[in-house]
């Protein structure tokens, strides 16, 4: 089996090395070994590469130095000065003790100390250490990187990190506390999924058993009301035929009425046997199509009520004729 390579991946940590002036060591050397020719890559994707690649800026031997020189002589000038104010007024209470009553200046009598206790050597000596340490830092701020340098560095680091842990995220391997918490989580998700199932077919159950019932009734509408006004018609009829009116125009009117009333229960009928039939033999395609059924059913009340006019308007016209 051929070994993936990422030969990619060690010429840019070789280059992030290269430009932070670091310098290669044996961890590093076998890491970018391992990505050229593809060795030990699981090993490797475990590590956390922000302690093997650390973002650090590499500094030379004399820059460190003069860093520490510099550190030192900024409290150089306060500790001679300090110092010469100590033995200075030692000096001066022991020159006071012996003349009591004169009045003397402690600064004057300072400067007439010897060379390198006077006031202004002590200044002079101060000043001096002062530019010094003015000097150093504007060296090592020179020799430091740039802003712009390090800028540049930090964003070749994150490259060279998010390239790592892009190409070796995929060979991790995972820990027993690991698999044993995405197993749990994967139970835990299957048995919500089956609950959710089990809810969703429990609610379509429901809805066709209401939708059976519901045909049902409108079934039994069909066959016992509608079925009690053809008998009522029967009657009309029975007593129309014992009033005296035209024989013709009785049986005409008979006729049309009898043919508008079978029209529209036949038409009743055959709707509700047909969605009777559809709910009670497919149940699956209730759950899967069940808007289809309700527009059908919509359908098919709209079709009653469209009947049942229908059959007003015909007895409205029965009894306008019969009062003629």
């Amino acid at each position: 089996m051929t070994q993936q390579q990422f030969p990619q991946l060690a010429t840019n940590i070789k280059k992030w090395i290269t430009e932070s002036g670091q310098t290669e060591n044996t961890e590093i050397r076998q890491l970018c070994d391992d990505l050229e020719q593809g060795n030990a890559i699981s090993r490797w994707a475990a590590v956390n590469f922000e302690r093997v690649l650390p973002f650090r800026i590499s500094q030379s031997t004399f820059e460190v130095r003069l860093r520490q020189i510099r550190n030192v002589l900024v409290f150089l000038p306060i500790a001679l000065t300090w110092l010469s104010i100590m033995f200075a007024s030692i000096r001066f209470n022991d020159f006071v003790r012996g003349k009591p009553g004169e009045t003397v200046n402690f600064l004057v009598f300072w400067e007439s100390q010897p060379w390198l206790e006077k006031l202004s050597t002590v200044a002079g000596i101060d000043a001096v250490l002062i530019l010094v340490v003015i000097a150093m830092t504007a060296a090592i701020n020179t020799r430091s990187a740039s802003p712009s340098k390090i800028r540049k560095l930090e964003n070749l680091h994150n490259e060279v990190m998010i390239s790592l842990e892009r190409e070796l995220a995929g060979f991790r391997y995972l820990s027993v506390a690991d698999l044993h918490t995405l197993a749990q989580a994967t139970v835990d998700n299957l048995a919500n999924s089956s609950q959710h199932v089990a809810n969703a077919a429990a609610s379509m159950d429901t809805m066709a058993n209401k939708a059976e019932q519901a045909t049902v009734n409108l079934e039994n509408l069909i066959r016992n009301d509608f079925a009690q006004i053809g008998r009522d018609f029967a009657s009309a009829t029975a007593m129309l035929k014992t009033i005296g009116i035209d024989q013709q125009q009785l049986s005409t009117l008979v006729a049309s009425v009898n043919n508008a009333l079978s029209s529209s229960v036949a038409s009743l009928n055959t709707s509700i046997s047909t969605s009777t039939q559809k709910v009670s033999t497919s149940a699956n395609e209730l759950t899967s199509n069940f808007e289809s059924v309700a527009k059908e059913l919509q359908a098919i009340s709209r079709s009653i009520e469209l009947s049942v006019m229908h059959l007003k308007n015909d007895l409205d016209d029965l009894k306008k004729r019969i009062s003629r």
